[in-house]
């Protein structure tokens, strides 16, 4: 009986945990300046043709929570020339997120004041794979 204790309460904590996730992850996040990193080879955003490091570069991302219902959620994640919808889910840890939008995938990470969204597209023409770290406007 005490398992079933322990098991009930871990899982009571774990559904609180992700409710309070959802509902602080609704709202729209930015980047901070300086904080975009990774590699991309061309572009869909207009943010310059072919390979390039992203370590530093001043770009500034949104990544804007529109609704939630449980843990599925509906974006839109925009630079600063294009803004593409996106669906996504919070998973039972409650801070990692999955997400894809039309041409790839988002794998983060939400903590109290940040969310971490890393952005994974492959392809023949554009390929990217990068990290921003983004705070709630």
């Amino acid at each position: 009986m005490t398992m079933l204790r322990m098991a009930l309460a871990g899982a009571t904590m774990l559904v609180a945990g992700s409710a309070m996730a959802s509902e602080h992850l609704v709202g729209t996040w930015t980047t901070a300046e300086s904080d975009n990193r990774g590699a991309r080879v061309g572009s869909e955003h207009g943010l310059g043709e072919g390979d390039a490091l992203m370590a530093g570069s001043d770009e500034v991302w949104t990544f804007t929570v529109e609704e939630m219902q449980g843990n599925g959620f509906h974006a839109e994640w925009c630079s600063e020339n294009v803004c593409e919808d996106a669906v996504g889910v919070i998973r039972a840890d409650g801070e990692s997120i999955l997400v894809a939008d039309e041409d790839g995938i988002f794998i983060g990470t939400l903590g109290e004041d940040m969310l971490e969204l890393c952005y994974l597209e492959p392809g023949a023409d554009v390929r990217i794979a990068d990290c921003h770290t983004l705070s709630k406007e």
